[in-house]
């Protein structure tokens, strides 16, 4: 389903058969600090094609400010990002989301004051709208282009289970649904590596299969994905392999079996 709401853009169709896939994100001995605090320590983490990767760790972590790196919402003090080979240390946040680096938050950030249609359609990538020529001498163009995508995000908004809330103020909707909507507008705007802070936060048990599946969806049809996440079960669950970070540093990586195992994780989570 997520080809057919996706014109099939999202990321490369993989097959999770436990071979080695190509990597999608590969970030090395990253640093930042925020005046005399090292939040990011020399971080390295790779993500590979149509794998779920956790990212778990103590509060204080980390965790939120690498990905936060990632997205280019901060820069990095050293290290690099390179995204399906090319280095995209120093770009935007809206260059790396145009390349298909899409982000999530860890709180709820839909529009409120526009319709769950309306956020949907933010999210549309390459309107010929966007620049005045085709506004003024290809208007049937941008026309037909918009109703292409309308329909889209119809298709997604069932497939989310969002239909009936069509009309009605984000702002009004409920916290598992703001997580649904948010997952459905960055399958808008045709993701290959999609980085997730914390996706179930707010979001009721009846609600979270749905969300869970849908990760998984995208994940199958070759969408990298970051995962921060607190809720353990959710990671054990989910995730292909488990990254663990403390006080800035990858600690650990693996099943999620051997990361649990692992005593220095141990320390970390109760020290």
């Amino acid at each position: 389903m997520i080809d057919d709401l996706t014109g099939g853009a999202v990321g490369d169709d993989v097959s999770n058969d436990g071979l080695e896939k190509e990597p999608s994100l590969v970030c090395s001995d990253v640093v930042k600090a925020f005046g005399g605090l090292r939040a990011v320590s020399g971080c390295s983490l790779t993500v590979r094609k149509g794998e779920i990767v956790g990212l778990i760790g103590p509060n204080g972590a980390g965790k939120s400010t690498l990905v936060d790196i990632l997205s280019g919402r901060v820069h990095a003090d050293s290290g690099s990002i390179v995204f399906e080979g090319r280095d995209v240390t120093r770009w935007t946040p809206y260059r790396r989301a145009a390349a298909g680096m899409i982000r999530t938050f860890q709180l709820n950030s839909e529009f409120p004051g526009l319709t769950v249609m309306e956020n949907i359609m933010i999210a549309s990538q390459g309107h010929p709208g966007e620049k005045l020529g085709p506004v003024i001498f290809q208007r049937k163009k941008w026309r037909d282009h918009e109703r292409q995508e309308f329909s889209r995000g119809r298709m997604l908004l069932s497939e989310f289970g969002l239909s009936e809330m069509e009309n009605e103020y984000a702002g009004n909707l409920s916290g598992g649904q703001k997580r649904l909507l948010e997952i459905a507008r960055s399958v808008m705007a045709e993701p290959r590596l999609l980085l997730l802070d914390e996706p179930t936060v707010g979001v009721s048990p009846l609600l979270r299969p749905r969300l869970l599946e849908h990760v998984r969806d995208l994940a199958d049809h070759g969408v990298a994905c970051l995962l921060v996440e607190h809720a353990l079960e959710v990671v054990e669950e989910l995730c292909d392999r488990v990254i663990v970070m403390a006080a800035g540093r990858v600690l650990v990586e693996g099943s999620f079996d051997e990361v649990i195992a692992d005593e220095g994780v141990r320390d970390a989570y109760l020290s």
